[in-house]
């Protein structure tokens, strides 16, 4: 009987932004640790999704911010999809706004 619950796929909040913030926290812990150079951007990254005023429903959003850029994005896609995996969740699938412009 308690197999039927555990195929049930679960919601991600709206807003994954406090997701994000966790592990570009942890992160920036370990680079201020190694005291390398990355430490900055992951600071100022973290200091303008506190400041966005929209909610970030997928990973791809992130990068309409200032200080990220792909190799923080995809970081930030496969944390998600790990977190996902594990907790049973549903990956967001890709708003349209950021889906690549098909060609006819």
């Amino acid at each position: 009987m308690r197999d039927k619950y555990l195929a049930v796929a679960m919601d991600l909040p709206v807003d994954l932004r406090h997701l994000f913030l966790a592990w570009m926290q942890a992160e920036h812990d370990v680079k201020v640790q190694l005291r390398s150079r990355v430490a900055h951007t992951y600071y100022n990254a973290m200091k303008s999704l506190k400041q966005y005023p929209n909610p970030i429903t997928h990973p791809r959003a992130l990068l309409d911010l200032k200080f990220f850029g792909d190799k923080l994005v995809n970081d930030m896609t496969s944390k998600l999809q790990s977190y996902c995996n594990e907790y049973g969740y549903t990956f967001p699938q890709l708003p349209p706004e950021y889906a690549p412009d098909s060609v006819d």
